[in-house]
């Protein structure tokens, strides 16, 4: 879907001169124009391919070529009207280690989908003022407890029905206190990660975790435990290890699912033990 700017006189940014200081992630001219760096080459370059790709530039004399942005710096209206992606498929964006998502916030009406490679800890805050998004899918990214809430909750982001996830944060959660709002439509979520040291007596029988995964507590829907630990089993909400063999315990696997009409909610991960005995 390519769209025409008419472009009177010399097009280009020449002799920036910036000034004024940051305005949402980006510069504004002495023009008025608010120009948009984004830090990551990867997704820059896409980013950039999208409106030159997309935009038809229609010059005095009535010729027609495709629009190029200088110096790698787009305006916010450029990306919000030009960027335009098939609504049908993801928008990709990202390779190796991002450096940072910012500017994809400005992505506008024209963007539905988008799957992100290789976040790693990168601030994904820009995310949450995407209001036209309704497809997200997140790969190899660090996510908190916090920054999940946001996906699920954030009131910037309307229209969003679908969320993937693949989480590489290391840190257990239980997932107690989120909750899935009804307007989303897929969930998968997986992850893998380290419960809290355990220390144990050295005399100890059994180790017992109780009710480690909490998304049934606002969600309904059912979580189960596995374990390629021979001494484990799971007796109601407990999770189990008998010690009295030579086998220490060292993982366990889980999956949280909630099937209703229309819905398909899942959750999963892998839980590595670290358990210490004391005399």
């Amino acid at each position: 879907m390519k769209k025409k700017l008419l472009v009177v006189g010399v097009l280009g940014i020449v002799g920036l001169g910036l000034y004024g200081g940051t305005v949402v992630n980006g510069w504004q001219s002495g023009y008025g124009d608010d120009y948009v760096y984004m830090p990551d080459g990867s997704i820059r370059s896409s980013i950039l391919t999208l409106i030159e790709r997309n935009t038809l530039v229609e010059t005095e004399d009535g010729s027609e070529s495709l629009f190029e942005i200088e110096k790698e710096l787009p305006t916010v209206d450029q990306i919000k009207k030009y960027a335009y992606s098939d609504p049908n498929q993801y928008l990709e964006l990202g390779e190796l280690s991002l450096s940072g998502i910012q500017g994809i916030q400005h992505l506008g009406e024209n963007v539905k989908k988008i799957r992100l490679f290789e976040i790693g800890n990168s601030d994904i805050t820009p995310i949450f003022l995407m209001e036209h998004l309704e497809e997200l899918d997140l790969e190899d990214a660090n996510v908190t407890m916090n920054e999940l809430d946001q996906l699920f909750t954030s009131k910037r982001m309307p229209k969003l029905k679908v969320l993937h996830v693949r989480d590489y944060e290391y840190s257990f959660k239980d997932f107690s206190d989120v909750k899935i709002p009804e307007k989303f439509q897929d969930v998968l979520y997986r992850n893998s990660t380290t419960y809290p040291t355990i220390t144990l007596s050295s005399d100890a029988k059994e180790l017992v975790i109780k009710n480690p995964i909490q998304l049934s507590n606002n969600n309904g829907g059912e979580t189960t435990y596995t374990s390629q630990d021979k001494n484990f089993k799971v007796v109601g909400n407990e999770l189990r290890w008998d010690l009295s063999t030579s086998e220490e315990p060292k993982s366990f696997t889980w999956e949280y699912k909630l099937a209703e009409p229309n819905r398909n909610i899942v959750f999963n991960g892998e839980v590595r033990l670290k358990v210490l005995f004391e005399d």
